[in-house]
């Protein structure tokens, strides 16, 4: 039997086990009417809920179902056998499936069944948030692929995050319910996500009944799931009265963690009748090590809560069956997957529309139940990735990336499939910090040495991204779809990079025969010069580099350099939340980013860097190497092992600076107070030496704040600078997000403009790093 009309609705065909009857196929009509009986089982089981919402405990249940057809007989029959009411969903799906193939069904046995129960999304990235369309659409696809749950922690939405003690106005609270409707319609889970540990008082009677009062409003909406998130907020506890009752040691704020949500299941989810388990993230969410935090959180947390993790980074490209368990082991909880693919927040100019892959096959027994996958900010092509996660989630065992994708592209983009198949594959690289296209790589160095073969599957490559875009919406008469819209600005970017790569393969020719012309230099000139006029990136690290390789073998005098500036951000071997924020910041601003934890290996990028920024993660290791370096640098961590300062110290709890020289340009326009946090938090203060330019100083010790040390000012160990620094009022929160008010990011702003201004303003030869080993 063929499996096409499985392909789009069962996870993985594999999954369909085909037992060879004695005698003919069923007949459509005896299809149909199986369709329809499971259609009204599964309807009536819909109507014991008058609520709505499919239980969590149901939807997240194993979902096994089997669907029997028998041999030719008098009483030809289909059996359904399932054990939940995820399972009838199931299998009515798969009878549909067969339906839809459009010819008579051999005898056969389908068993479908998931590893994972808990298989969805979280919507928990920051910048624009999915829309109110955005969402409802998405609950169809999750039905399509097999999702069971929809977790909703968009970090713009202020009442969820910042202002999560104040209720939901109507329409807002309106727009809930109607998803959790609609969620439910699918078969899908709508989990409410509540952060309040920005400024929750963990012992307070009063935030914790505030909380509750949050919650019962969203439950009257018709949500009857909740998840309780402590990521991405301070990581010691804020409130003396917390410190007083919780400690001081580093167990003290995952034990007032894991205590508010033991409250929170005590004081809420067992007086509203939401049974368990709850989902919780916890401050410490990533990396597979025992640690203080974990240990306290473990003392408090509910025995039966399943906790977010995202792997042994933040960010992942790989994750072992060993990282699961060493993971578990240090929670002492069951697991779920806040699995940061395909995910772009960190970097807006890329879109990751390639399939899952570097998660373990081996779950059989592990503490692993459930995957949450966060998406893209663009919601249409995020279901590319999304489809394969669901197919993975179903089936680790039998799991196939390359299969995954396949499918995931005639699911997602249907007849569109053969027109976007190039810009997907030219944007699947993963993790971020992978070759863009390895493959192509290799062609573009085999092309410049002369090799017509490498060169002719070059151009091929580059003409399927140009001829994909003579079907994007933009093109008269082109038929305008939501995938095709979405991916318009990454279509444009893919079509002028081509284009200059394939007036490069015709230089290179030309170069090859003795026959290259000025004119030929100055069209691929200007070719680069457009393919790089886009913040969409598309191969910006592979074909650019090749055409100004050609450029310069062709002769050309005035190649165009990179528009970008490059910057090098120094962090810890696990970046935090601040430093993906930082990142993304830097990138959207035109800048090529770069993190590494180890700058003694990365020397040469190091000294060719437009700036380097210190960040609180950076190793005293790092520090020394850096203290020197004759790169503008910008920082607020190890400023003494940076010999900027012979003091520093971080003050706690607050939220403004004093500008005290108003018409320096780090002050970026601004004069006396000004609030640089949202809340509460920490600042960084220092003494810097004797003739450096303060700017800004703490209102209470009227310690500098914002200083600039210029080039050829003395170090504290006597050495003069080799070139300008910045001493700068963060903290080991760095950029984050949900700290960071328009004010402080204006100085920020304002910090790397200067400094990456007053380097290329230089002369070139001063630009070169300076040799200061004697």
């Amino acid at each position: 039997m063929s499996s096409s009309g499985l392909d789009t609705l069962l996870p993985r065909p594999g999954a369909v086990v085909v037992e060879d009857g004695p005698s003919g196929p069923l007949d459509q009509a005896t299809c149909d009417a199986a369709v329809a009986a499971a259609s009204a089982a599964l309807a009536a089981v819909d109507a014991e809920d008058p609520a709505s919402a499919p239980r969590p405990e149901d939807v997240r249940g194993r979902g096994r179902s089997t669907v029997r057809i028998g041999p030719a007989q008098a009483n030809r029959s289909v059996r359904i056998d399932v054990v939940d009411a995820a399972g009838l969903r199931r299998a009515s799906q798969v009878l549909s499936a067969l339906r839809t193939d459009g010819r008579a069904i051999p005898p056969m046995t389908v068993t479908d069944a998931p590893t994972l129960a808990r298989r969805g999304v979280v919507e928990g990235f920051y910048g624009p948030p999915w829309s109110h369309r955005e969402r409802l659409d998405f609950f169809a696809f999750a039905l399509q692929v097999g999702f069971t749950e929809y977790v909703y922690a968009p970090k713009d939405d202020l009442h969820h995050r910042e202002r999560w003690r104040e209720p939901y106005p109507p329409d807002e609270l309106a727009r809930i319910g109607e998803l959790a409707r609609v969620a439910a319609a699918h078969g899908v889970v709508f989990t409410y996500a509540v952060s309040p540990a920005l400024s929750m008082c963990f012992v307070d009677d009063a935030d914790h009944r505030a909380l509750a009062r949050k919650c019962e409003q969203v439950r009257s909406a018709g949500v009857t799931s909740f998840a309780l998130l402590f990521d991405d907020v301070p990581s010691t506890l804020q409130h003396e009265a917390d410190r007083r009752h919780h400690g001081t040691d580093e167990r003290a704020t995952g034990r007032a963690h894991g205590a508010a949500a033991a409250r929170f299941v005590t004081d809420f989810l067992g007086p509203a009748g939401i049974p368990g388990p709850l989902l919780v993230c916890p401050t410490d969410y990533a990396g597979t090590a025992e640690s203080p935090y974990r240990d306290g959180f473990a003392e408090t947390l509910p025995i039966d809560a399943e906790v977010l993790w995202t792997g042994p980074d933040i960010v992942v490209g790989s994750i072992s069956r060993a990282d699961v368990d060493a993971a578990a082991t240090s929670y002492r909880r069951r697991l779920v997957l806040w699995d940061n693919f395909p995910v772009n927040d960190f970097d807006r100019s890329r879109l990751f529309l390639g399939p899952l892959r570097g998660r373990p096959s081996d779950l059989a027994g592990s503490a692993l139940v459930g995957i949450c996958a966060n998406p893209m900010v663009e919601a249409v092509p995020s279901r590319l990735a999304l489809a394969t996660v669901a197919d993975w989630a179903w089936d680790p065992a039998g799991y196939d990336p390359d299969d995954a994708a396949r499918r995931a592209l005639h699911l997602v983009a249907g007849p569109d499939a053969d027109t976007v198949a190039a810009l997907v594959d030219a944007c699947s690289a993963w993790p971020p910090s992978a070759p863009q296209s390895a493959t192509l790589d290799g062609l573009c160095s085999a092309a410049l040495e002369g090799d017509a073969v490498a060169t002719d599957r070059l151009r091929s490559a580059l003409t399927a991204l140009v001829d994909d875009a003579r079907a994007s919406p933009s093109t008269p008469g082109a038929r305008a779809t939501p995938l095709r819209t979405a991916l318009e600005p990454w279509t444009a970017a893919a079509r002028d990079t081509a284009r200059a790569g394939l007036l490069a393969c015709d230089l290179v020719a030309e170069c090859h025969a003795h026959r290259a012309s000025g004119a030929d230099r100055r069209l691929v000139a200007d070719a680069l010069a457009r393919s790089e006029d886009h913040f969409p990136n598309v191969l910006r690290g592979v074909v650019p580099p090749f055409v100004r390789a050609v450029l310069a073998r062709a002769g050309a005098k005035d190649v165009p350099g990179p528009t970008t500036r490059d910057v090098v951000l120094v962090v810890g071997a696990n970046p935090r939340p601040g430093d993906r924020d930082l990142a993304e910041r830097l990138t959207a601003r035109g800048n090529a980013v770069h993190l590494t934890s180890t700058p003694e290996d990365d020397a040469e990028r190091v000294a060719s860097a437009d700036l380097v920024i210190v960040g609180d993660g950076a190793t005293a290791q790092a520090a020394r190497f850096l203290a020197h370096a004759a790169v503008p640098m910008l920082a607020w961590a190890r400023l003494q092992t940076l010999a900027l300062t012979d003091r520093s110290q971080v003050a706690l709890a607050r939220e403004h600076v004093q500008v005290v020289d108003a018409e320096h340009p780090l002050a970026a326009g601004a004069s006396g107070t000004v609030r640089v946090h949202r809340g509460p938090g920490k600042v960084t203060w220092t003494r810097p030496v004797p003739g450096a330019d303060v700017v800004a100083r703490t209102a209470e010790e009227h310690e500098a704040v914002i200083a600039l040390h210029s080039a050829g000012l003395p170090l504290v160990d006597g050495v003069r600078a080799p070139a300008d620094r910045v001493l700068f009022f963060l903290s080991d929160d760095g950029l984050a997000p949900w700290l960071l008010a328009p004010g402080g990011l204006a100085l920020f702003d304002a910090a790397v403009d200067l400094l990456l201004t007053r380097h290329l303003t230089l002369p070139p030869e001063r630009r070169t790093p300076a040799d200061h080993s004697s």
